[in-house]
Parts: structure tokens; C-alpha cells; sequence
């Protein structure tokens, strides 16, 4: 893809990829969940992830080893409106780590796919996405195991698209 393409563009070309997969992607005009998410991990989304959001509505979504959370706003168990708060011990750590639930392992695994909301450390391509070990986090152990997905956001989509 294109750097010097706007956001919208490349999730546009993105998007334009997955349903040539053949994956349920379908217009949407600003969904009302968007605020009430931001409003519960107090702050805005990741623009990137935000952008996508904002504009398109699709079911789960297999990225390759990551399953997406859908985003009709229907608070169905993998609906982003509920998903990522179900399990209160790993909601309150993540949002202490400071990121976003927003996915999670396609093949079944419990572990919690993220979004880095400091979003600074590729601030031109979006948020860090990472995957923390579940059972650490339940546990209460000191070091969570964390394994980077993807450089950003975009990136992760625009590799698998």
C-alpha cells in the first residue's frame, strides 16, 4: 500500500480487498456504540481501528491467527460492544496496561488481542497490536507474556487483505 495514501483510502482499499476473500463487510453510517466504547475505557479509539469502525459493520473477521470482534453493536458474546468486558479480571488489566480488547486468537485460545491506546509509538502507521497470555493475567503474576501481532493496526490489515 501507498504511505502517502489518506487513512480513508487505505481502509477503503483494504476493505475493497477482504470482500474480494469474500468477508462480510458492509457500509456504515457513524454507529452510536463507537462513543459509548470510548466513554467506557476513557479515551478515543485508535484512529486507524476507529476509522474502520466508524464506516464499515462485519462479523467476526478471521485475520489470519486473529478473529476480530464483530461490530453490528447487537451485544452478541463476540460483539465489540460486550466481548471485551466479559471477563472483568482481564477487562481492568488491560485497560490498567492501557490498551484495547479488541480481537481475539481465531483458533479458540482465550488470550486477549490489543490495541496500544498511547498510539505513540507508530504514530503514522497507528497502534501496536499485541497479544498478552490469558492465564498470567487471570493469575495475578507479576510478568504478563506479550507477543507483538502487528507493527500497527493498518498494517496487520493491510497484510492480510
Amino acid at each position: 500500500m501507498f504511505p502517502s495514501m489518506k487513512l480513508t483510502e487505505r481502509i477503503d482499499a483494504v476493505v475493497n480487498r477482504l470482500r474480494r476473500k469474500g468477508m462480510d463487510i458492509r457500509p456504515l453510517s457513524q454507529p452510536e456504540w463507537v462513543v459509548d466504547i470510548e466513554k467506557r475505557i476513557g479515551c478515543k479509539l485508535p484512529e486507524t481501528y476507529r476509522e474502520l469502525v466508524n464506516r464499515y459493520a462485519f462479523p467476526p473477521l478471521e485475520l489470519g491467527s486473529i478473529m476480530l470482534f464483530s461490530n453490528i453493536g447487537d451485544g452478541s458474546y463476540d460483539d465489540i460492544t460486550t466481548a471485551p468486558f466479559q471477563d472483568r479480571i482481564l477487562a481492568a488489566w488491560v485497560a490498567q496496561a492501557g490498551f484495547f480488547h479488541f480481537a481475539k486468537s481465531a483458533c479458540g485460545k482465550y488470550d486477549p488481542i490489543c490495541l496500544d491506546l498511547a498510539n505513540s509509538r507508530y504514530p503514522k502507521q497507528g497502534s501496536l497490536v499485541m497479544k498478552f497470555d490469558h492465564e498470567a493475567i487471570l493469575c495475578e503474576l507479576p510478568q504478563v507474556e506479550r507477543h507483538v501481532v502487528s507493527a500497527s493496526f493498518l498494517e496487520l490489515l493491510e497484510e492480510y487483505a
